[in-house]
């Protein structure tokens, strides 16, 4: 289940839907699986300049190809993949 955290937008709720649409387009087969979390933030380099980004989390490496990277490539994001080492399913 791929994780997607936006960080730093101030059109957050906005990149969300854009992100959403992206995946049932071109890769529909994840779209029950997808999380999209949004973290209210302000992300700066050290010289202030403002520097957005979405992180996707997953425990399945395919998913740096088929979200991150199509985030990355799709949509012109600055994109952080991280690979988790499991994921363990709740009763929610």
């Amino acid at each position: 289940m791929p994780n997607i955290e936006i960080h730093g937008f101030s059109e957050a709720i906005q990149k969300g839907a854009i992100i959403r649409r992206v995946i049932a387009e071109c890769i529909p087969e994840i779209m029950d699986d997808v999380v999209i979390t949004i973290v209210p933030s302000t992300v700066k380099d050290l010289h202030g300049n403002t520097k957005p980004f979405i992180r996707v989390l997953s425990p399945d490496h395919r998913d740096e190809v088929r979200v991150a990277m199509r985030i990355n490539k799709e949509l012109g994001l600055n994109v952080e993949w991280i690979k988790l080492g499991g994921f363990f399913e709740g009763k929610n």
